[in-house]
């Protein structure tokens, strides 16, 4: 196995995380959690824009790094 399988293993546990935290990242949690203080004022839009513009990239990163470790980790058997 060469680097793009181990590497592919580890853009895929990212991924899985990624889309682990979409779920996790709820409206109540974001608005009242201390987890989220530093991103709950990214930009200086409202906070529920904050909120939907980070699910929007939890979602999306995840999805691509689900794809880039798919590929990572298929490389060596072909």
């Amino acid at each position: 196995m060469g680097k793009d399988f181990y590497a592919g293993i580890f853009v895929l546990a990212i991924g899985i995380f990624a889309i682990y935290m979409f779920f996790h990242a709820t409206r109540e949690r974001f608005f009242n959690d201390k987890t989220y203080d530093s991103v709950r004022h990214t930009t200086p839009l409202p906070v529920s824009f904050n909120f939907w513009f980070i699910k929007i990239l939890f979602l999306v990163g995840g999805i691509l790094c689900i794809a880039a470790g798919i590929w990572g980790i298929s490389i060596p058997f072909f």
